[in-house]
């Protein structure tokens, strides 16, 4: 017997999966099918112990045409478009145990519904780490972290996400699992499938484990907060870049950071060295010349209070309630942000900054906006952006947001290519389906057969 999403009961579904996973691990969610989507209609959440199970899910899902959207601690269900109705969420709460670690190769390998948090005090015991710090929450998972692409300040020097991702496995739609990558660091043979499920937004298939490559804990860390004007920021940013200096972070934050000493300047500049004392402490004296030379106002933070510093910093930005990230070629990148600040602060609209300028990626920080303002600034960011061949997404924002915009904003060149990914993988369009409300909609409409 089929029955067609829409039509079908949450009953009839539960009924179903209780054939392949126990009672007590499918339930019913009111809240979480209103927070996701607007409906009214509970979701049924599934919890699978293993792999096998969750491929039996998504076996079934694939059968009866079931629209069924990936779970991990659900911090992320903000981003991108609004889900047409989902009538399954497969959650990783049950997968979540470290699988293997091996310290001496610095790769470890967890399943998806780990927390970040967990994994990284797992990871300093051996004084190791997984060198990402995006602003999130505190149930905030690996898979999705994953899933989104998610990054912070260190991606600067340590790269994004989809760079220490080196193998995965995932279950595709219609129950196939499937390995990509590998766990170890070297391997190059053939396709490198990990980076197609690396900010795919649960788009694709559900993720079961992830292997990373690892980082050692800085044994020391310096930071230098050199505040001035634009002007000045933008030839700070140029020298370090040009410069035999290798700092871990570069992050230039504009907006009232109260933590921040100096607050009535434009830009201030936190740029931190992971190093040995010598080398760390090194690093910041020549910052802190440079930065001076150019009439900057600097404060220098040592040990325990370059961690307080970024602690403060993930602590003020995490109540968020709207996060659009921008990506510019860097030598732009901070012409864009004063643009943008200028812009949010003709419209009285209260945001904070922050870029990590080697990677030419940006982030605007904002809370309890209304949905029309909200609307507003995502327009106005888009508008500045897209002059420089940038793009600009939603990370966080509210439900009416999600639903007047699509993903991108603009056609671009790959949606052929997504599009194409999409059909192959998924051909019936369960997974997470209206997430990349845009890419469908433009496959719709130039890729009729």
């Amino acid at each position: 017997m089929l029955i067609t999403a829409g039509d079908v009961q949450p009953d009839y579904i539960r009924d179903k999966l209780c054939a392949f996973v126990a009672s007590e691990d499918v339930t019913f969610d009111l809240n979480l099918g209103a927070g996701v989507t607007g409906q009214r209609k509970p979701v049924v959440v599934v919890s699978p112990r293993d792999e096998q199970q969750a491929s039996d899910v998504l076996r079934l899902s694939s059968e009866q045409h079931w629209h069924t959207l990936p779970l991990g601690g659900g911090t992320h269900m903000g981003a991108a478009g609004v889900p047409d109705t989902v009538d399954v969420a497969l959650s990783t709460r049950h997968i979540n145990r470290i699988i293997d670690y091996s310290p001496a190769d610095m790769v470890v390998t967890a399943g998806a519904g780990v927390l970040l948090s967990d994994l990284q005090e797992e990871l300093s015991k051996h004084q190791q780490m997984l060198p990402i710090d995006p602003v999130c929450q505190a149930q905030s998972t690996i898979g999705g972290s994953v899933a989104v692409g998610a990054g912070g300040p260190m991606q600067s020097h340590y790269g994004a996400i989809r760079d220490m991702t080196v193998g995965m496995r995932v279950v595709y739609p219609d129950g196939r699992m499937i390995k990509a990558g590998s766990k170890v660091v070297k391997n190059v043979a053939g396709y490198d499938m990990t980076k197609l499920f690396v900010g795919s937004y649960g788009t694709l298939a559900f993720l079961s484990e992830i292997s990373f490559k690892l980082r050692p804990l800085p044994l020391y860390q310096t930071l230098l907060v050199a505040s001035g004007s634009l002007e000045a920021g933008a030839e700070y940013l140029r020298r370090i870049v040009h410069s035999s200096l290798v700092p871990s972070r570069v992050e230039a934050l504009s907006g009232p950071y109260t933590f921040i000493p100096a607050g009535n300047e434009e830009w201030h500049f936190a740029v931190d060295c992971h190093e040995d004392r010598l080398a760390s402490e090194y690093q910041v004296n020549a910052l802190n010349v440079m930065a001076r030379d150019l009439g900057m106002v600097c404060v220098t933070y040592t040990a325990g209070a370059t961690d307080e510093f970024w602690m403060q910093y993930h602590d003020y930005l995490r109540p968020s309630t709207l996060v659009v990230r921008y990506s510019v070629p860097p030598v732009n990148i901070m012409m864009v942000s004063q643009q943008i600040r200028v812009k949010m602060q003709a419209l009285s609209a209260v945001s904070e900054l922050s870029v990590s300028g080697p990677r030419g990626v940006g982030r605007l920080f904002a809370k309890d906006f209304s949905p029309d303002t909200e609307l507003e600034v995502v327009q106005v960011i888009r508008q500045v952006v897209q002059e420089y061949e940038g793009v600009a997404v939603v990370e966080r924002g509210s439900l009416e947001l999600r639903s007047a915009i699509d993903e991108f904003g603009t056609e671009r060149q790959d949606f052929r290519l997504m599009y194409g990914i999409k059909q192959t993988i998924d051909p019936q369009g369960i997974m997470s389906r209206g997430r990349l409300r845009g890419i469908e909609q433009w496959g719709k409409a130039n890729l009729k057969s």
